[in-house]
């Protein structure tokens, strides 16, 4: 094939800047981390705010609180969609069902109680002859079952389908549960200093994280299920490989305490609920701290991003729930 001059010129300069694009990619060159600003408070509890989850369509909020209920939130208008009033004492976790059907919260009597998301009504208490109150609990990605991070230490799972308790793991401190994205492992944070990582189908013990000089509390999968983040009470927040437990990297902050965890859908950032006013946005690929957020109160006890990355959330002391909006 002939090329005229013209055409000659024109082909070189499309091939010259394909090598230039290709050239910066290959250097790293990375849109920017994604900023937040401050944009509006929901308020209506009348206690602490201890956990808050999106449904999987971002189309409403879960939050549980010290005032005894766990509350859905419509996220386009900012009312109170549905409550749950069914628990004894104070509300301490919430989750959705992957399917976005089911509620979750549980609570310090020892129950979780299951409520259709519509509805608000219960649907299934989960419970058992010598509850312990509940402080965290997750919903598996796939399947029927919930794990929960009880007071006398254990780590349960349970069938969300009949109700019943399928294995009580072994007992280390445990404050905290999240599942793997593919659902076969769930991770515990305890007291005792160490991560603990199990066999969902078999209940057995695959990796113990050590390490820790101080006692954990929050933990997170990434979303492609290659990092596991868990904040101490030393002011880190440490990296893992969850398939070897070894250590990736640890990130030093400036607050004093870090409350609360969790990856954006697209894992290219972590937030960490913390004291002082703050919220600390880090980058988990290369352990940077690209931002940090000024809040209203001083103790940020949950955190959320919302399924599309738009919404951030802190749930706080101060019965309120703080809403940032992604600004680029």
């Amino acid at each position: 094939m002939n090329l005229t001059t013209t055409q000659s010129h024109s082909a070189a300069g499309l091939v010259t800047a394909v090598c230039f694009s290709v050239l910066l990619f290959s250097c790293g060159n990375q849109p920017p981390a994604p900023q937040f600003v401050a944009d509006h408070v929901l308020s209506g509890h009348t206690g602490s705010i201890y956990s808050v989850a999106f449904s999987p369509d971002g189309q409403y909020l879960a939050s549980a609180s010290l005032d005894r209920s766990a509350r859905i939130w419509d996220i386009m208008t900012g009312q109170v969609f549905r409550s749950v009033t069914d628990h004894a004492k104070v509300v301490t976790s919430v989750a959705f069902s992957p399917d976005g059907h089911l509620l979750a919260s549980g609570s310090f009597a020892g129950t979780v109680v299951l409520s259709d998301a519509s509805t608000g009504n219960a649907v299934r208490t989960l419970t058992t002859d010598n509850p312990a109150p509940v402080q965290s609990l997750a919903f598996s990605p796939v399947g029927h079952l919930l794990g929960t991070a009880n007071a006398d230490q254990s780590v349960r799972i349970w069938d969300v389908d009949t109700g019943l308790q399928v294995r009580k793991l072994a007992a280390h401190g445990a404050v905290s549960v999240a599942f793997s994205p593919d659902g076969r492992t769930l991770a515990s944070g305890g007291l005792d200093q160490t991560v603990r990582i199990w066999d969902v189908s078999s209940g057995d013990a695959l990796r113990t994280i050590t390490g820790r000089s101080k006692f954990l509390c929050p933990i997170a999968f990434s979303p492609d299920g290659k990092m596991l983040a868990s904040a101490a009470s030393d002011k880190s927040i440490e990296l893992y490989d969850p398939s070897t437990g070894k250590m990736i990297r640890s990130m030093k902050g400036q607050l004093n305490a870090y409350y609360s965890l969790a990856f954006s859908a697209d894992g290219r950032l972590l937030v960490a609920g913390g004291s002082e006013h703050k919220l600390a946005l880090w980058d988990p690929a290369s352990g940077k701290e690209v931002s940090t957020l000024t809040t209203q109160t001083t103790d940020n006890d949950a955190v959320a991003f919302s399924p599309d990355g738009h919404w951030l959330v802190s749930g706080t002391i101060d019965k309120t729930i703080e809403f940032w909006r992604r600004a680029n």
